[in-house]
């Protein structure tokens, strides 16, 4: 259910730097964020629910890379369309009252 953005409030803050918050988390420099959507998905919750904390309004789901082409032969890549609505429901059950 969507519900309209209020532009005239406070500034509208997006959530950033999903990678490299995985990275200091121990994501392994050139792994993809999406597999650890299934490997270590409290930790992709987790980096939502701090950008949320820390002001977001809008959470990005951590979907970059979600492409067949790019996946292809990866843990998330098995299934594109469950990863992906995986990735949305972290973020959305991370963003108390932002927009995912």
């Amino acid at each position: 259910m969507s519900r309209p953005l209020d532009l005239a409030g406070p500034p509208l803050l997006l959530d950033g730097a999903m990678g490299t918050a995985l990275l200091a988390r121990g994501l392994p420099p050139g792994a993809l964020p999406e597999d650890w959507l299934l490997e270590r998905p409290g930790d992709v919750e987790a980096v939502h629910a701090g950008h949320a904390a820390a002001g977001a309004r809008v959470l990005l789901s951590c979907t970059f890379n979600a492409a067949s082409a790019r996946l292809d032969g990866h843990p998330a890549g098995a299934d594109l369309d469950r990863t992906c609505a995986l990735a949305v429901a972290l973020a959305r059950r991370a963003a108390g009252g932002a927009l995912v």
